[in-house]
């Protein structure tokens, strides 16, 4: 199938599960959505998909070919973006979890003990994946190191500028694309080196997640899956007003393989997902979490169904792993 043809019916498709998934919130389970805002096409359902963490899947999805791409957003958007959607505007209206928890303080000595053990497994390896591939690809490295500063100051547009937030994304967005352009052209060595490159980039992720943990999310999280879900959405529009403006799309091969696996583009977008997510999750209920007004997603209810979809998504991707019999994800 040509990637234009699949490109249109993936995109219909997105279209009629959207209008579907409104008759599904307003008449079915007759939830309004009250207050909450959310820059992102199709609202908060593909930010979920996009996830806190996603900030590096497009790009490393791109090293494939663009039907990854398509098929990470189909399986994120229904599994799990749909239905964390759904609970984050259902629950919390239904259901205070700090009252569960003070009811059940051994319950969640338990959650949080299972949590660390399956969070920290899945954080190192995907440490180990992502810090190969940077390590390897100069292009890929350079454009994320672009993208953290790009983030930072998109964040203070965010914080200072919410009447004006959409003609500030478009620009911002612009800017994204020239610094994935600017890392095909102008690839750039990190100037230093502990133990080996990979290590390197090791430390340097595992910097950026706490970081991304512990800090607000205006300053970091936030404008990182902002911009990751409409890089999303023009990859996937791309595919068809690609062959309107030039034959090179038209005429790319679709990937299918890959030297980590069959299965590594697919997982990578799915797991990461779920173990960040998960990872995220933990902290905010147990630890720092704190309502937010004007984000339903952020209230306790709403984390801990992020916490349970991300275990469901850990537990269902462990034959996919096998399956895959590659080291690229656990090593």
């Amino acid at each position: 199938m040509k990637l234009y043809y699949l490109s249109i019916f993936i995109t219909i498709f997105l279209f009629v599960v959207y209008f579907l998934a409104r008759f599904f919130y307003k008449k079915r389970f007759k939830v309004k959505k009250e207050s909450g805002f959310s820059l992102v096409p199709f609202g908060e359902k593909l930010g979920a998909t996009g996830g806190l963490y996603l900030f590096l899947a497009p790009i490393v999805a791109m090293n494939w070919g663009y039907l990854p791409v398509i098929i990470y957003t189909i399986i994120a958007l229904i599994s799990i973006g749909y239905p964390l959607s759904f609970f984050s505007t259902l629950l919390p209206k239904r259901f205070d979890i700090k009252e569960f928890f003070n009811k059940y303080k051994n319950l969640k000595n338990i959650l949080l003990m299972f949590l660390i053990i399956f969070s920290l497994t899945f954080v190192t390896s995907f440490i180990h994946y992502t810090a190969d591939l940077l390590s390897q690809n100069l292009s890929t490295s350079t454009s994320f190191l672009f993208l953290i500063p790009l983030s930072l100051l998109f964040s203070i547009v965010i914080i200072k500028k919410k009447e004006d937030i959409v003609p500030y994304s478009v620009f911002f967005i612009v800017l994204l694309f020239y610094i994935i352009f600017l890392g095909d052209f102008l690839p750039i060595q990190i100037p230093f080196t502990i133990i080996t490159g990979k290590f390197t980039w090791g430390i340097i992720l595992t910097i950026l997640l706490f970081l991304f943990v512990f800090l607000d999310e205006n300053y970091l999280s936030r404008p990182f899956s902002y911009l990751s879900s409409f890089l999303l959405f023009v990859l996937m529009f791309g595919g068809i007003f690609g062959p309107l403006i030039g034959v090179r799309i038209q005429r790319e091969p679709i990937i299918l393989t890959s030297q980590y696996g069959f299965f590594i583009p697919t997982l990578f977008g799915v797991l990461s997902f779920g173990i960040f997510s998960g990872f995220d999750a933990l902290f905010s209920i147990l630890f720092t979490g704190r309502e937010i007004k004007g984000e339903r997603d952020s209230l306790n209810t709403s984390l801990l169904t992020s916490t349970i979809l991300s275990l469901i998504a850990i537990f269902s991707s462990f034959s996919l792993i096998i399956y895959a019999k590659t080291d690229g994800l656990i090593k």
